[in-house]
């Protein structure tokens, strides 16, 4: 790397789809890019979980064009994180070939990003794709904006009770984590996501809070919260 590159600002990108949808090739034509002002850190990310380690500025959704409904699922796991997104539309060439089309810009409005028709292959689109990254990067007005799933009011207040608790713990409002999502994770999957606060010094209070509002919301719908939030995000 010259001295020129050195200069440059770092956008540190995760690259998130499903195998076969072109991530891998993706990856390296956006880390290989050259732009004036940053260089382009990419690296592939399995699942939206990691997410919440790696702190990304910017994550690229690489959806398969020929079958869109299939990547849905992670997309919408991606969204709720409350993190700059831009999806890539990959294998598009290959959806006009078959005679069909989308409309990607109804979509991305839809969705709260932009979305870009790619080809990892050719280079197709990778142009395009890195000035939305940088964009959304810089915070430009009308690249990406916040959208969360609106769940019943009992559930909406657990999540509040919830958050009003995570903001107590240093080490959560630092790194910048959605709270929200975080209050989320506690209310459907106590076990496993509780793992991440034990070092915390009110982990107890937070157990408590979290199993107590849990409890609220199996007395008033008679079901698990876990079954009513899965309910909510897929409709």
């Amino acid at each position: 790397m010259n001295s020129e590159d050195n200069s440059k600002q770092i956008i540190k990108i995760a690259i998130i789809g499903a195998q076969g949808s072109g991530r891998n090739t993706l990856c390296e034509r956006a880390a290989s890019f050259a732009h004036e002002r940053y260089s382009i850190e990419g690296f592939v990310v399995e699942n939206p979980g990691q997410l919440d380690d790696l702190h990304p500025d910017v994550v690229i959704n690489v959806v398969n064009a020929v079958d869109i409904e299939y990547s849905l699922l992670t997309t919408a796991r991606i969204i709720e994180r409350h993190m700059k997104i831009v999806m890539a539309l990959n294998r598009y060439d290959e959806l006009l070939a078959s005679d069909h089309s989308l409309d990607y810009n109804t979509l991305g409005n839809l969705m709260g990003f932009k979305v870009v028709p790619t080809d990892a292959t050719t280079g197709y689109g990778v142009e395009e794709l890195i000035g939305y990254i940088v964009a959304a990067h810089e915070n430009q007005k009308d690249v990406t904006k916040h959208i969360h799933v609106h769940y019943s009011k009992e559930i909406e207040n657990a999540i509040h009770t919830i958050v009003g608790e995570l903001v107590k713990m240093p080490s959560i409002t630092q790194t910048g984590c959605s709270k929200r999502h975080l209050s989320v994770q506690l209310l459907e999957e106590p076990r496993r996501a509780i793992e991440a606060f034990k070092n915390e010094p009110n982990y107890l209070q937070l157990l408590e809070v979290v199993e107590a509002e849990r409890r609220k919301l199996l007395r008033h719908f008679h079901e698990d919260p876990s079954v009513l939030i899965q309910r909510a995000k897929h409709g």
